[in-house]
């Protein structure tokens, strides 16, 4: 899948994807994460055209975790923060989840992105993608 922009302003736009694997040694792309390993997001996005050189502030990244079956979890450590190159970009950010950091469960993921300005208020930029269900479980090894 891809991340789902919308940008207001002409001459510019954006694509990426976004993917959840396993950390270190395995990283390909997973839908099931043992509870006993730590996890990441990998987060890739590109801008384009000629009004980047024009365009400031911080991208914000964020990661969702709604888990099924109507229990409520809150991520910890769930944003980051990726400083806006004035021109076309392609950004890379990688977010860290240690081992035990979500219980077993089963999980609907999103990660979105939003531009900030420098003083803080959202830019007419923002994107999302549903990154589908993912299953955390103890594996008793």
């Amino acid at each position: 899948m891809a991340i789902t922009f919308e940008e207001l302003l002409p001459l510019f736009s954006l694509h990426g994807d976004a993917s959840i694997s396993e950390q270190a040694p395995v990283h390909d792309k997973t839908n099931i994460v043992r509870t006993s390993e730590g996890w990441q997001v990998k987060v890739d996005w590109h801008a384009h055209g000629p009004l980047n050189f024009v365009v400031c502030g911080t991208w914000k990244i964020t990661v969702y975790l709604e888990q099924m079956g109507g229990g409520e979890f809150s991520l910890s450590g769930n944003t980051a923060t990726e400083p806006c190159v004035s021109a076309p970009h392609a950004y890379s950010k990688i977010m860290l989840f240690g081992a035990g950091s979500v219980p077993a469960g089963l999980y609907r993921a999103s990660v979105v992105i939003t531009l900030e300005g420098s003083t803080g208020v959202p830019g007419p930029i923002a994107g999302h993608e549903d990154l589908g269900l993912i299953q955390f479980y103890d594996s008793g090894i």
